[in-house]
């Protein structure tokens, strides 16, 4: 548990997890297991905070854009995980992604349970899949931002308009078979 300051990327091994304390996703409460990055900030094009590779799991915890903080100037910033085959992404939650959960590799069998994200851009995009992935339990909302941040009406209202415009909650293409 507690509050972690991550300021580069971190790639997941095969068959290996990267657990925090939370036993279901939270609702941004400051307490947990917290991972804060500032990893790609002004640029969709860089590399993910978070890279699974084949088999790997991320499971109980939170990550927070320390930086993402001001409704009214929203940065740019990397998919925050990319998953690949065989991976599982399980009570966790992103407060303030830009861009959520990328799934695009030719792949198949993820699966996502237990999510809760508010995205800007993209929450989750799924193409390549050459088998079935499950998205189970996945909330996409800006109350998880609101609550991180502490907004007001106001900024509430600016963020709604924000997401209304710019955000695409799901993104699928070419896939053999999803389960929501």
């Amino acid at each position: 548990s507690g509050r972690w300051n991550i300021n580069g990327t971190l790639s997941i091994p095969t068959g290996v997890t990267l657990m925090g304390c939370s036993i279901g996703p939270d609702y941004f409460n400051n307490a947990g297991t917290i991972l804060l990055t500032t990893n790609g900030a002004g640029s969709e094009n860089g590399s993910p905070f978070i890279t699974m590779q084949w088999g790997s799991s991320v499971n109980g915890l939170t990550i927070f854009y320390p930086n993402q903080n001001n409704v009214g100037s929203i940065k740019a910033y990397p998919f925050t995980i990319s998953a690949n085959s065989g991976c599982n992404i399980f009570n966790v939650t992103l407060a303030n992604s830009f861009n959520g959960i990328n799934i695009t590799n030719q792949h198949g069998q993820v699966k996502l349970q237990n999510v809760n994200m508010t995205a800007l851009r993209f929450g989750v995009v799924v193409d390549n899949a050459w088998d079935v992935d499950i998205l189970e339990n996945v909330h996409i909302s800006n109350s998880f931002m609101w609550n991180a941040l502490g907004l007001t009406s106001q900024q509430q209202n600016e963020l709604r308009n924000y997401t209304q415009n710019n955000l695409w909650a799901y993104r699928i293409g070419n896939v053999d078979g999803l389960l929501m």
